[in-house]
């Protein structure tokens, strides 16, 4: 059996609320990417406002649903988390998914990752 399309469509069906979903949760999961870096960089206080403006960023922006930065800065983030927590194959590995989704964005991180080493 050949997959076309999003897996989630075949998971649980073709339709614009599977779409709003799958974008929520990959919006959740950058956000809350961003709480886990505030806190470890910022401490309490400041991951919390990290995440109030992640939320409302994500809210404000006029992103329609094939748009692959989204996707992409989940997997930079990722990697930055893993690089912070001297994790590096792990960031490697992020920073791979990354340039999956935006070729540019994963040399961005790649350079990143090589420049703190």
């Amino acid at each position: 059996m050949q997959l076309e399309g999003p897996l989630g469509f075949h998971l649980f069906g073709a339709s614009v609320a599977t779409l709003r979903k799958i974008w929520l949760a990959f919006q959740s999961i950058a956000a809350l990417e961003v709480l886990i870096l505030a806190r470890m960089f910022g401490g309490t206080m400041g991951g919390w406002l990290a995440l109030a403006l992640a939320v409302v960023a994500t809210i404000n922006a006029n992103l329609h649903s094939g748009y692959t930065a989204v996707p992409a800065t989940g997997g930079a983030l990722g990697s930055m988390i893993a690089y912070a927590s001297h994790r590096v194959a792990t960031a490697g590995i992020a920073a791979g998914v990354t340039a999956v989704f935006r070729h540019d964005f994963g040399v961005y991180i790649a350079m990143t990752i090589v420049a703190g080493l």
